[in-house]
């Protein structure tokens, strides 16, 4: 199953994985007329060419790709002159690069990229850019400013939505690095809930965890390497990411750890428990039904059935059960896609129309949210007054496949006991 090490001086897949991703975005920018993609959301940079930029890089340190609709022309690369030693990573025909001591356009990378584009008979044509998360990440204002006053004649579109949806199926590569992610986050859970023990710290809990999804995947300094929330009793309230305080666990205290790590930038995103000594009957009847729900919407998962139709079966589990439904509420939504980020489409919501396709990998997350006290209180300014846990979800990843689901996240829901 393990994937060889990433080598961090080339992209992390086959010149033919992006070549396939770029022919499929050809098809759906002829399908929106658009003849030629603006790149410069990193994320997107790095799905569509494999190009990964310095993790100090500066926020003026624009970097951009050009991805015409028309397989004849060439797809570029823009870079600072700075970044020459990063470009091994990337995957494209033609690399180009903004020089600083030589003449206009050459020594600006908006401006080289207008030329470029000028250049391959582009300048006057309809330009997909990322202009939702994408602008405020790697495109600052200024910037597309810039780039659209040197465009008058370009009718510029926003593309982000259109890179989101082909992201959402994944390839065989890509399912191979998100099962290794889900692999080593299993191992790091595992072997952190088999220490647990009373005045166990949850720093030193998250450092079992984390040391053996390093050991695991063997990378570090890529981007998003590992996003984790772990709660522990009273310590339940803090949000989020780690939260590795000095809190050490007591009797009776429930311990939740959700995310984990990435591979080759792919990320798993499971969630378990555990608890010293023995839970509340509430708490354990809470957890027991969540993953009665879990596995509900699992059962039903499989391409060509909707979103909206896994939600369903999923909060019949809640509504049947016994749970006092004005103290806990199922949230708004019950799953996300996975990927190059933790949340990404397609999602799972209450009437949702989205039919699942085979190759999208899914966290299957039914999520009951506490409304009096905690985090989601109905109450403001008194939400670290509840009884924790606030919250009581259990979550899967899965590959959707035909006929069904494969497993990603392999390790089992019973809670963990110290």
């Amino acid at each position: 199953m393990p994937l060889p090490p990433s080598d961090p001086y080339q992209a992390e897949f086959a010149p033919t994985e992006y070549a396939a991703r770029i022919q499929r975005l050809r098809a759906r920018m002829q399908q929106a007329s658009v003849d030629a993609l603006l790149v410069s959301a990193k994320l997107h940079l790095r799905y569509l060419t494999g190009y990964r930029s310095p993790f100090w890089d500066m926020a003026g340190d624009i970097q951009l790709a050009i991805l015409p609709a028309d397989a004849e022309k060439h797809s570029v690369l823009v870079l600072p002159a700075s970044y020459e030693f990063t470009a091994q990573t990337a995957c494209v025909d033609e690399i180009h690069y903004a020089r600083p001591n030589a003449q206009s356009p050459y020594n600006d990378v908006c401006d080289l990229a207008v030329q470029l584009l000028g250049d391959m008979g582009l300048a006057n044509g309809t330009l997909g850019m990322d202009l939702d998360v994408g602008a405020l990440e790697n495109m600052p204002p200024a910037a597309f400013d810039q780039i659209r006053s040197h465009l008058p004649n370009a009718r510029i579109v926003n593309a982000y939505p259109l890179i989101l949806e082909l992201r959402s199926i994944k390839s065989p590569d890509e399912q191979a690095a998100l099962r290794m992610a889900t692999h080593a986050t299993a191992r790091g859970l595992q072997m952190a809930f088999g220490e647990l023990h009373a005045g166990m710290s949850k720093k030193e809990f998250g450092e079992i965890l984390c040391m053996k999804m390093l050991e695991t995947v063997g990378e570090s300094c890529h981007a998003r390497q590992w996003l984790f929330f772990l709660g522990a009793g009273q310590d339940m309230p803090t949000w989020c990411n780690f939260g590795a305080t000095d809190y050490c666990f007591q009797a009776g205290d429930m311990i939740v750890a959700d995310g984990g790590c990435t591979y080759r930038g792919y990320c798993a995103d499971m969630m378990r428990w555990g608890c010293i000594g023995e839970p509340s009957r509430e708490n354990q009847y809470l957890l027991d039904v969540v993953t009665e729900a879990m596995e509900a919407g699992k059962a039903v998962l499989r391409a060509g059935v909707t979103d909206g139709e896994v939600d369903s079966a999923m909060r019949r589990v809640i509504e049947r059960s016994q749970i006092d439904s004005t103290e806990w509420q199922m949230a708004p939504f019950s799953g996300h896609g996975i990927g190059l980020e933790v949340h990404e489409l397609p999602r799972i919501l209450p009437a949702g129309e989205t039919v699942f396709q085979a190759g999208m990998v899914i966290s299957v997350e039914p999520l009951l949210l506490k409304q009096s006290g905690g985090r989601f209180t109905k109450t403001p300014g008194t939400w670290r007054n509840g009884t924790p846990p606030d919250m009581m979800v259990m979550e899967d990843n899965v590959i959707v496949t035909e006929n069904g689901y494969e497993l990603l996240s392999s390790i089992p829901t019973a809670l963990w006991k110290g």
